[in-house]
């Protein structure tokens, strides 16, 4: 649905150039098409998500969806953690009550190794909504977090809670993959490398890069280590 999703966003956008909300959602559909793998023309699509992403900062400064979908994509695919952290802390100032702005808050987090904050913020979308249509992606976030913290255990028991919801997500299944490696689990990374190898046969370590940014050096290199280690193909 996300070709869709994008057309009728477009669309919008061609109605009222000035709507910053379907800027923000435009930019947002993006990162998930990149998560779900299903990007080609990785310079071109991260360089319209950023296009979409600033104006609907510049547009939205009073809308929380707008600032929080484009600080996701500003983390994820644009390179700027921190203008992202400004971004999704001011709509949730806008909005406390706006679960998705706390899961991407949490989100980014994660990706640059607050530990302490991304878990807070995990528990604030479990109490706002506690049946969230993104149930695996607040199971992977918190696994990811996990694995952060050098958790490996309780990071593999993450993924294989956000793999129970969906069972084809790319990073949890990678989450599972080099946790389990970590955890001294090696059986159990090979299954789950063979898993995510069985629906997405051309998954690659460079392409897996594309997928989660890692601003934490360290963490960088443990993620990918245990990807390569369970036999992840360059």
């Amino acid at each position: 649905g996300n070709d869709e999703a994008l057309f009728n966003l477009y669309r919008a956008i061609d109605l009222d150039p000035s709507f910053a909300t379907a800027y923000g959602h435009a930019a947002r559909v993006l990162v998930q098409r990149n998560s779900g793998g299903w990007i080609d023309d990785f310079e071109r699509e991260f360089g319209e998500a950023e296009k979409l992403a600033r104006r609907a900062v510049e547009l939205g400064q009073d809308d929380a969806v707008a600032l929080s979908c484009a600080a996701f994509a500003l983390c994820d695919l644009c390179g700027d953690p921190k203008s992202a952290v400004i971004c999704v802390d001011q709509a949730i100032g806008l909005s406390p009550s706006l679960a998705s702005a706390w899961l991407y808050s949490s989100w980014i987090r994660c990706a640059i190794a607050d530990v302490k904050i991304a878990l807070e913020h995990i528990q604030c979308v479990r109490r706002l909504s506690p049946n969230d249509p993104q149930a695996f992606s607040i199971h992977c976030c918190e696994g990811i977090v996990h694995f952060t913290a050098g958790n490996y255990r309780q990071a593999l028991t993450s993924a294989e809670a956000a793999m129970q919801v969906k069972f084809d997500h790319i990073l949890a299944n990678c989450l599972a993959v080099t946790s389990a490696i970590h955890a001294g689990l090696a059986d159990e990374a090979v299954a789950a490398l063979r898993r995510v190898l069985r629906f997405n046969p051309s998954l690659s370590v460079s392409r897996v890069s594309r997928i989660q940014p890692f601003y934490d050096k360290e963490v960088e290199r443990a993620w990918f280590r245990g990807l390569r280690e369970a036999g992840l193909p360059e």
